[in-house]
């Protein structure tokens, strides 16, 4: 609100005028008034007062759809702010909502915090960072040459014969502009000081120069004429303070709309900055914002995009749902539930805030050990200040992003720790990878403290590859979510430049077939490859390693590399495997799921699943090849008997899909697509261009003759 504030009414404050602006007359004179039907800032120069006895009142506009956002968020996000902190025992910040306008995490904004503000939207912007006192400078160019406002006098009847127009915004005289700003003054002479009429005429201009206004003259607006202003009419048109009765009236009329938009404020303060300093974008009606007409729509803030540069050296999204989730999590106004494909680029989601936010903590909830340490090693990799739980000695001041396996956060330590670092307003979010596992028997203990951290009023988030429909509002039920409280952007599962290929070893007897294949097929592929790629094999057991190591002489990578090591030297052993795998010695891998979820290596041109649990883990497992987009292959064995699920609303895993996988002969585009609102065939792909699975490709084969009775 500050920086949109700023950025679009005319003229720029001096930090001392800014300092603890109020909107009600409890504490002494207010600074927000309502006048010619114009939302008004007057603020006041002390050092004028020291000199002449009396303070400087200085009247600054602003724009009809930012008046309309101060009027909400006073009224209603600060009224619900000051209830909710008095009954948390922070009266302090109680006190700052009940009167101040500017407020941030319960503290009134000081002109270092202002300072603050205006560097990270400038720098964001401009590529350069401008404070209170650089931005002065800028709007004096700014009004002068872009809304092309006079210097000259304009006012015969000139009550102050040192102020001109512009000059009379800033709260100065001619002498400190020709010093300081060095405006030129080639055509300056003796200037008065404009009554608030005219300063709101200076700020329309300004304002319709910048792309506001656009439906409104000057004149339409009912202004007195300069030389009929006098301070005794200019108070007539005082209309409406905030007081209770026109708190009530302005219920009425919002009252309706409120739920729709109080989330879409972040989008509208984002647009407003972007329409202002990004000025060949068409202007907008003066109507109120248009209501959102999806949860996946949302003004993704071109900043974004360098934090893309400096992560993945990517100059795009990958798609539009991760801009999407990204945006909205940055917002940090809601929960979501983001549904992208493996390879989606997910980890932008917990990598990107720290690099962007100016201050607080990202904490990431993950299944597997190895997950948890892939995500530490490539936040340090990033120059991230991350650390991983539990940590006796986190630095809470320089700390971004904390990395928390999920059976370290089902403890009561980890929420404590939540609840401490909520307290000491650190806490920006929480976000759980690859979180339908919240719902897996395997997991679901490390989650049983879920709904306590969600009552905690930090935003959660949820992220996965494969999260089925139905899983959605049982995690949203666990963590106690409401419906209008958190939103899905789902983006599809399964890739085009996959070939799938299922081949069903259920009926044999042992398993000596099913391994000679997957043998066969791993030496074939390998003696192909090129450098950079890589092979992954996945068992479900040990037992199923172990005979594919005795096979291939690939290395295995699983929880207990050796029983008889303790935890710590274990988990150095997998680092180093991990580490030799992805530096090609070998090229080739053998390892159970835990490998499987969150492990990203561009150039994987084999992966061989066998046995997978459920569909889930058969999505996330195939879903490790070609994320370089050039075609793989990924082969889907199976060995076992599936039961038919019970209940398919317990179903989270997909077992009913993996049975349905491996018993029709249904194209596996069409199975793995369940995961999405939609599924589509290789062939309904279309533009796509998606690689033909095995089994239409037996249909190419067959032609149409299969079809003709």
């Amino acid at each position: 609100l500050y920086a949109a504030t700023v950025a679009t009414w005319p003229g720029a404050g001096r930090g001392t005028e800014l300092d603890h602006l109020t909107y009600n007359n409890q504490h002494g004179r207010r600074h927000l008034f309502l006048i010619n039907n114009i939302l008004t800032f007057v603020t006041s120069y002390s050092k004028t007062q020291k000199m002449t006895g009396k303070a400087l009142l200085i009247p600054r506009g602003i724009d009809p759809r930012l008046a309309r956002v101060f009027i909400i968020t006073l009224n209603y996000v600060y009224y619900a702010a000051q209830v909710i902190t008095h009954q948390l025992g922070d009266d302090c910040s109680s006190s700052a909502y009940s009167k101040y306008i500017f407020v941030r995490r319960g503290t009134p904004l000081n002109t270092d915090a202002m300072t603050q503000i205006l560097r990270s939207f400038t720098n964001d912007h401009f590529r350069c960072q401008f404070g209170v006192r650089d931005w002065r400078h800028l709007m004096k160019f700014v009004l002068r040459h872009m809304a092309d406002i006079s210097l000259d006098q304009d006012d015969d009847d000139a009550q102050d014969a040192d102020r001109a127009p512009i000059n009379s915004l800033f709260g100065h005289g001619q002498r400190i502009a020709d010093t300081v700003y060095g405006i030129e003054a080639d055509s300056l002479t003796d200037l008065t000081q404009p009554d608030v009429a005219r300063a709101h005429r200076y700020g329309i201009v300004y304002q319709k120069a910048l792309g506001l206004w656009a439906d409104f003259s000057v004149d339409s607006l009912g202004l007195p004429n300069d030389e009929k202003s006098t301070p005794s009419n200019q108070t007539s048109l005082i209309v409406a303070p905030l007081d209770a009765a026109s708190r009530l009236h302005i219920a009425r009329d919002l009252e309706d709309v409120l739920d729709t938009r109080l989330p879409a404020f972040g989008d509208l303060i984002s647009s407003t900055l972007s329409r202002v300093l990004y000025h060949h974008i068409p202007n907008l009606s003066t109507s109120l914002p248009p209501l959102l007409p999806s949860s996946t729509s949302v003004n993704v803030h071109p900043s974004r995009l360098k934090c893309l540069q400096r992560l993945f050296r990517s100059k795009s999204f990958k798609s539009p749902e991760q801009a999407t989730i990204f945006e909205y999590i940055l917002q940090n106004l809601r929960s979501v539930f983001g549904i992208l494909g493996t390879g989606g680029g997910k980890s932008l989601m917990f990598y990107g805030p720290p690099l962007i936010e100016p201050y607080g903590i990202t904490i990431v909830v993950s299944p597997f050990v190895s997950l948890v340490e892939e995500q530490f090693s490539t936040a340090q990799m990033h120059s991230i200040p991350v650390s991983m739980w539990p940590n006796d000695k986190i630095d809470f001041d320089t700390v971004r992003l904390i990395i928390v396996p999920a059976h370290e956060a089902g403890m009561e330590l980890f929420v404590n720790f939540v609840t401490a670092t909520v307290r000491i307003k650190k806490l920006r979010r929480i976000i759980y990878d690859e979180a339908h596992q919240i719902l897996m028997s395997g997991y679901r203990n490390c989650y049983d403290n879920l709904w306590r951290i969600a009552v905690q009023n930090v935003p959660l988030h949820f992220l996965s590859a494969t999260l089925l429909p139905h899983s959605v509002a049982a995690i949203a039920h666990a963590a106690r979510l409401q419906p209008d409280t958190f939103c899905v952007i789902r983006a599809t599962t399964v890739r085009p430049n996959l070939r799938y290929v299922v081949e069903d070893f259920s009926a044999e007897k042992d398993n000596t077939l099913v391994m000679d294949r997957i043998a066969s097929i791993c030496r074939s592929t390998y003696s192909k490859m090129d450098e950079k790629d890589r092979i992954l094999v996945y068992c479900s057991s040990y037992n199923e390693c172990d005979a594919l190591r005795a096979l291939l002489g690939y290395p295995v990578y699983k929880s207990k590399i050796d029983g008889r090591l303790d935890p710590s030297t274990n988990a150095s052993r997998r680092n180093a495997i991990s580490a030799d795998w992805r530096a090609g010695n070998p090229r080739a891998l053998i390892a159970t799921t835990g490998f499987g979820n969150g492990i990203d290596h561009a150039h994987v041109r084999l992966v061989v699943t066998l046995n997978p649990y459920h569909a889930s883990d058969a999505a996330q497992q195939t879903g490790r090849a070609g994320r370089d987009d050039c075609e793989a292959t990924c082969y889907l064995f199976n060995t076992c008997r599936h039961p038919v699920p019970s209940n398919a609303a317990d179903d989270h895993g997909g077992i009913g899909l993996l049975r349905m996988l491996y018993t029709t002969n249904d194209c596996v585009r069409l199975c793995l697509g369940n995961f999405d609102e939609r599924a589509y065939s290789c062939v309904a792909h279309g533009s796509a261009n998606a690689v033909l699975c095995s089994r239409c490709e037996v249909l190419e084969v067959c032609g149409l003759s299969l079809f003709a009775y």
